[in-house]
């Protein structure tokens, strides 16, 4: 089966799916906090969050992207529920992982917001 890109370039696409049964499913940790990020847009908002959230040790559990405002100012709206790793104290993570996102909103000039979710609201 032959793909087409917007080049015009032709892509082979793999010939066949695996399907394998799954024999049982555990639920992970429930998400603890909501991570934001708005912006210009520009290639690597995704990547460079998901990097930092996954050295971590958290899991995305929720992940939606909007873009908004004019083609001239595309401004880029991440949203993720992030769940933390397991282990007794998810502080030490926390703080590690919120220093690394403010760091990336300041080298990428994106405003970044960790927020923790109220677990009675999930």
């Amino acid at each position: 089966m032959r793909t087409r890109r917007s080049h015009c370039n032709w892509v082979s696409m793999p010939s066949a799916i695996t399907v394998s049964p799954v024999e049982s499913l555990e639920r992970g940790p429930q998400a603890s906090h909501v991570l934001t990020v708005y912006g210009a847009d520009h290639r690597g908002i995704v990547h460079g969050v998901a990097e930092i959230i996954a050295a971590a040790g958290f899991n995305v559990t929720d992940l939606r992207t909007r873009r908004t405002g004019t083609e001239e100012s595309p401004v880029y709206t991440l949203m993720m529920e992030i769940a933390p790793p397991v282990t007794d104290d998810e502080t030490v993570y926390v703080d590690s992982m919120a220093d690394s996102l403010i760091r990336f909103g300041l080298d990428n000039s994106v405003e970044v917001n960790l927020a923790e979710l109220d677990r009675e609201a999930l």
